[in-house]
């Protein structure tokens, strides 16, 4: 059976799309109502104003990371592998925002308090993912309290302003090349994994093999650079 799209699921999904197109500041609401065919006075009745379109879409925003941050299953570097991919498909998906960050934080505040409020939620489910990462031996004990966290606060910045360095230097600039965030990611993990964390990843670059996708781990899966951290 053919599921229904609601008209409020069509305005999301229509913002997205010219959000990600124009940026935030040069779509109107005619311009999204005219997007899925509807009257400006329909639109209105869902959304008043492009601020409770925003603010709609980060609460759904929010939720589909929460489904992929914490496993339901058992713990592995596996996990962190798909979490990296998923967060740098995530914040394509949605680049308007990580690419107009500033502009919303100037105009749209309700949206930007929610936006800390994740920050906050984030760093402490790191915490407990590489405390459980810990307990099952695959990554070291911290040499110094807070010093993982401190390591997540370089990832995050990195990845959350990665689409807006990319904007700036050029889709093809070579450092930029396709799967590289994910790529950094690794490089900031991969010397504080044990042995056997290790062994795991290199598990994750025999599955990573040959395969010409969205992230290659070409310079972290190197038989140099794994003897060196080795």
């Amino acid at each position: 059976m053919e599921r229904v799209v609601s008209t409020a699921d069509r305005i999301i999904e229509a913002s997205v799309k010219l959000f990600n197109a124009d940026g935030v500041s040069q779509v109107s609401l005619r311009g999204i109502a005219d997007e899925i065919g509807i009257s400006h006075g329909n639109l209105a009745y869902h959304f008043s104003n492009k601020g409770e379109i925003l603010d709609e879409l980060y609460k759904r925003m929010e939720q589909e990371m929460d489904d992929a941050v914490y496993p339901a299953g058992d713990l592995t570097l596996h996990h962190y592998h798909r979490m990296a991919k998923r967060i740098s498909e995530f914040h394509d998906r949605y680049r308007f925002f990580y690419l107009d960050m500033l502009e919303i934080t100037r105009h749209y505040p309700r949206v930007i308090r929610r936006y800390r409020r994740t920050v906050a939620l984030r760093f402490e489910q790191y915490d407990r993912l590489m405390a459980d990462l810990i307990r099952k031996g695959l990554v070291k004990r911290e040499p110094e309290p807070g010093f993982y966290r401190s390591q997540f606060r370089s990832i995050w910045v990195m990845s959350t302003f990665w689409l807006q360095h990319k904007a700036v230097l050029g889709k093809n600039h070579p450092v930029l090349d396709a799967g590289s965030d994910v790529r950094h990611v690794w490089e900031i993990m991969l010397q504080h994994l044990t042995p056997k964390g290790l062994r795991e990843f290199k598990e994750i670059c025999e599955s990573e093999r040959g395969r010409n996708d969205h992230y290659p781990l070409t310079g972290p899966c190197s038989a140099v650079y794994l003897k060196r951290i080795g």
